[in-house]
């Protein structure tokens, strides 16, 4: 059997007054899972829950068997890490010199593959820029390449390549799968594109605002009817916005690019 790396045992959880998750029990598998669902039903609260941010109003999360409630920073940070939406940094430090101290600090100290993820990430040309200065896509490469040197057995990945390149989210999740597979790491990632979830993720995690959360493998639950019922929409209707949403990013970006250059 496949270990465990979260365990969700009769888990409620809300912010103020409004219940997000109800009575959840639920086993994560190792592998890479990708979370699906409209905007506002709990993809980025259970990512929080699973890496031990925010802990259960009531019940009990075990990450890698040990109990989130009891656990520490010191205790915590090993076992998961987290790629918050949106993240930048205000340092003037250049990217290289951070990409050092994150590899010092982490498990993978001493391995020799801060090079590798370096050029993965297609930061080679940008380790003397300041972090400040990088553009969103740029600072998302920067920011999951902090996430693999640290590796954290767990890493959850909240919309981590929504502001790349196309061409740049396909080469950055196939290296994040290779490197999962090679080093042992469980992979969660809330992604907007249901085709990127289908190419480069073991399991889906669906989170509906009104069912709980239904976990699966990627054959089983990647089908139209499934996607259907869970976004509210009809399924041309729901690839066509994905195909929108692509290419009007991709301009954005190309724009962006263009003034950063």
């Amino acid at each position: 059997m496949e270990s465990i790396s979260v365990s969700f045992q009769r888990v409620s959880f809300g912010w103020e007054d409004h219940l997000i998750f109800d009575d959840v029990s639920l086993d994560l598998p190792m592998g890479r899972i990708s979370l699906l669902g409209p905007n506002g039903a709990g993809k980025s609260t259970f990512l929080y829950l699973a890496t031990a941010r925010v802990l259960p109003l009531s019940g009990k999360i075990l990450l890698w068997d040990q109990d989130t409630a009891g656990m520490n920073e010191s205790q915590r940070d090993p076992l998961a890490s987290i790629l918050y939406q949106n993240m930048e940094f205000e340092h003037d430090e250049p990217l290289g010199d951070l990409l050092e101290r994150v590899e010092a600090a982490g498990r993978f100290a001493g391995r020799g593959l801060r090079s590798i993820i370096i050029r993965a990430m297609m930061l080679d040309h940008l380790l003397g820029r300041p972090a400040s200065r990088l553009s969103k896509g740029e600072m998302q490469r920067a920011v999951l390449a902090f996430c693999l040197l640290y590796g954290s057995r767990l890493m959850a990945l909240d919309e981590p390549v929504f502001a790349m390149e196309q061409k740049h989210k396909e080469s950055c999740l196939g290296f994040v799968k290779e490197f999962s597979q090679t080093h042992g790491l469980a992979i969660l990632a809330s992604l907007h594109e249901l085709e990127l979830s289908r190419k480069f993720f073991d399991y889906l995690l669906l989170i509906s605002p009104t069912a709980p959360p239904r976990l699966g493998t990627t054959e089983e639950l990647y089908r139209p009817q499934i996607m259907e019922e869970l976004f509210q929409a009809p399924w041309n209707l729901l690839k066509k916005r994905e195909d929108l949403y692509r290419d009007g990013l991709l301009s954005i970006e190309k724009k962006v690019h263009t003034s950063d250059s």
